[in-house]
């Protein structure tokens, strides 16, 4: 049977238990917070803010309040947009309703004395998405929790506890505020069956979707011509086989390893300032319960030793993802997210478990090659899987003149909103955390937003709000432009009292006035600029206009009026390409273009005749709004395909897009992609956010042997430097040149390794003549 038809017998199995929630485990206690006229579910007992027939609140029961929002599954139109939307997620009974409270609190639950294993879910609060939740629930022998941001986004953890003649006593703490919505205590020796029946199910509801609105989206599962494998006698007694497959391609869920694959070398090289990843893959032949991952010392041959600290364990989570990030009712389960390792994790028959190790090479690390083992514990089978990573006498060196960036929502702004000091905190680490993800991964700039208002017919600059977005922008080493948002709606607002729509898609010519306006809002904005010395300014006034012939009269006079103010520079996101665009020419300094629109001698000689003139590319076929898995595609735009295409820089959407609950990419009007957020506020990279790193760093292998060519030329070395340009020119005439680098007509990925390898064996045979 495939995974899929393992999950779908699972999940039906689950959904009859819950028809009949008293059968097969009538000694689960299941408690349903919310108001007292919320939906109930049978087999549930309502909990209020004043307790209910089977739980009491024996302390901090004055703050607490219960809330109930109606069930909708309406969708409605967005006039902006132009279409009708689904709402942000889909409660459902257990859900719908919760209780809350910033003080901590004391509930008594009327269990039978005995051991517990207690599940607790938490969220789908609604009102402020600034409010940071975080809840600690403690027994007498065990204690569990968890924080999230958001209206919407929904958790679930579990703990162990005891009940006495008393019953089951919890208490439940916050730095913020807490959030109940369901409860359930299962006693211990009916704990397992329970979470894969029942509570799977509800689980499935939850975070997935419910089964009324899941019966409208079709399950499209990648497909593989792969056979199963003939296991081995070992294989078959220890229940699992391991194999190893280059990073950059994907694991599907249930699909088998390729015969070269199983039990292959785990290896990698790296130079002296690198992060590099190992993988593996775990392919269970039947269910574990537990499964411990432990690295042991990587150490190389003359007794060094990798630290502890420069190794970092993480696994893969499949995720269900749509084909495209406004597509609905079609997904499938596709690997994403790189969760930290914290603990057991369970295996199941059939489904891939793939381990992510990444080392962190950094300066000054004696060369040489580092092995050692990977002790893989599943239940009572043990396997050691061999390592090693291969130190190289490199320090890479990347190419300052060019531009990484990404669209980006600052967590200052829901900071500067937060209801409590907690929540501020938190707002503000995420903010810190996430710039140096991104200057840890390469990026040296970001696009924001800069807020002007009229006041007593001035123009007023927020120009402490930006001031912090700038100092933090500073404070992890950026240092290139920043294309800024500005304060164009509102000032057609006030002309046209409507808004533009999406892409001005509800565009009417507004008067001169208008115009005037932005001019003088811009002048305002280079003034602060220029008072508080703030880095390069882009004027991004309007995103993704349309080719009518009244959006490019409109960008053509809006761009103009910008241009009006000496110094300030415009930046528009459109294809030169289309001849309509060709009166704005004039007035724009930066293009940025989804594919790399024209070839690399056009865009050289373009910049060249037409200085202060940029081509920039925002590549989102790679960065999850269409696809969560071109991770060779990714790869190729940032590092080969980047290099050989005369663009100036990559800021594609979005570092992070996330709406309704972040963990379900099925809910809201718009999937989730890219990174997500730890309960700390600190980042959870995807598979792709890697791409781009190791993408960049293929990017900085070129650039290092180019400065080394040049310094070989310098001092006499004319064979040797040309012997290493032939082989950069071999690369180059290798490239399949595309407009989008996604999936096909790329090279296979032992051949990135292969080509990195060979300009790796370059720097080092130039830098030995030195």
């Amino acid at each position: 049977m495939t995974n899929k038809g393992l999950f779908a017998r699972a999940f039906g199995l689950g959904l009859a238990f819950l028809a009949s929630a008293t059968i097969g485990w009538a000694d689960a206690h299941r408690f349903d917070f919310a108001k007292a006229e919320a939906p109930l579910r049978k087999g549930f007992v309502r909990v209020t803010e004043k307790g209910g027939e089977k739980a009491s609140w024996t302390a901090g029961a004055a703050d607490i309040r219960a809330n109930y929002t109606p069930i909708t599954r309406e969708w409605k139109m967005n006039i902006g947009r132009g279409r009708q939307l689904p709402p942000p997620n889909y409660p459902i009974d257990l859900t719908c309703g919760h209780v809350q409270s910033k003080e901590p609190a004391t509930l008594a639950l009327k269990v039978p004395a005995g051991d517990y294993r207690v599940w607790v879910l938490t969220g789908n609060s609604g009102g402020n998405a600034r409010q940071v939740w975080d809840i600690t629930v403690a027994s007498t022998m065990d204690k569990a929790g968890t924080t999230y941001a958001g209206s919407q986004e929904l958790m679930d953890f579990e703990l162990d506890a005891k009940a006495d003649a008393n019953g089951l006593k919890l208490d439940v703490s916050t730095r913020s505020r807490w959030v109940i919505n369901t409860i359930i205590a299962v006693p211990k020796k009916e704990w397992k069956a329970y979470r894969d029946g029942e509570l799977q199910a509800i689980r499935h509801e939850c975070f997935v979707l419910p089964p009324d609105e899941l019966a409208k989206w079709k399950e499209t599962p990648q497909t593989s011509d792969v056979p199963e494998p003939t296991w081995t006698e070992k294989q078959k007694a220890d229940g699992l086989a391991i194999f190893a497959r280059p990073w950059v391609e994907p694991v599907w869920p249930d699909h088998f390893p390729r015969a070269h694959e199983i039990n292959a070398p785990v290896r990698a090289f790296a130079a002296q300032n690198e992060y590099e990843p190992l993988t593996f893959t775990i392919h269970p032949l039947r269910n574990f319960e537990s499964l411990q991952v432990t690295v042991g010392r990587l150490v190389n041959e003359n007794g060094a030793a990798l630290p502890e600290t420069a190794i970092d364990l993480r696994y893969v989570r499949y995720m269900h993802v749509r084909p495209n990030y406004s597509t609905f009712n079609i997904y499938y389960r596709a690997p994403d997210v790189l969760m930290p390792w914290r603990g057991a994790q369970r295996l199941i028959k059939g489904e891939n478990f793939r381990v992510w190790i990444t080392v962190q090479v950094e300066p000054g690390t004696p060369v040489g090659i580092y092995t050692g083992e990977v002790e893989v514990k599943a239940d009572n089978t043990t396997v050691a899987v061999p390592i090693s990573l291969r130190v190289l006498p490199i320090h890479l060196l990347k190419d300052e003149s060019l531009i990484y960036g990404q669209y980006y929502r600052h967590p200052y702004v829901n900071m500067n909103a937060a209801p409590d000091d907690f929540s501020r905190s938190w707002w503000r680490r995420k903010a810190e955390a996430e710039h140096e993800d991104m200057r840890a991964i390469g990026m040296n700039t970001l696009v924001s937003s800069i807020g002007v208002t009229e006041s007593n017919g001035r123009w007023v600059v927020n120009g402490d709000g930006f001031q912090r977005v700038v100092d933090l922008y500073r404070k992890v080493g950026f240092s290139k432009p920043i294309a800024c948002s500005f304060n164009v709606g509102s000032i057609y607002h006030k002309y046209m009292k409507a808004g533009m729509g999406s892409h001005l898609s509800l565009l009417k010519m507004p008067p001169d006035e208008f115009f005037t306006d932005v001019t003088a809002s811009v002048q305002a904005i280079v003034n602060e600029a220029k008072r508080r010395e703030w880095p390069p300014i882009l004027f991004y006034p309007i995103d993704e206009p349309s080719t009518s012939p009244l959006s490019v009269a409109f960008m053509t006079r809006i761009m103009q009026a910008i241009k009006a103010v000496p110094g300030a520079r415009t930046y528009v996101t459109a294809d030169p390409a289309h001849e309509q665009f060709a009166p704005m020419r004039p007035f724009v300094d930066v293009w940025c273009c989804q594919p790399f629109t024209f070839p690399k001698d056009f865009i050289e000689r373009d910049m060249a005749e037409n200085p202060g003139l940029e081509y920039w590319c925002y590549p989102n076929h790679i960065s999850g709004e269409n696809d969560h898995t071109p991770t060779k595609g990714a790869r190729m735009t940032y590092g080969f395909g980047f290099w050989n295409s005369g663009f100036r820089c990559l800021i594609p959407w979005i570092y992070q897009s996330s709406g309704g609950s972040q963990w379900n990419y099925l809910d809201f009007s718009s999937s989730d992609f890219v990174n997500r957020t730890d309960v700390d506020g600190t980042p959870i990279p995807v598979t792709l956010w890697v791409a781009y790193r190791e993408g960049l760093d293929d990017g900085r292998y070129l650039n290092t042997l180019e400065k080394w060519i040049a310094a070989a030329e310098e001092a006499g070395f004319t064979a040797e430097a040309q012997a290493a340009r032939d082989d950069i020119e071999l690369i180059r005439s290798s490239i399949n040149v595309q407009t989008k680098y996604k999936i096909e007509g790329l090279w296979g990925a032992e051949t990135f390794d292969v080509y990195r390898w060979l300009l790796a064996q370059r720097i080092m045979d130039l830098k030995n003549l030195f």
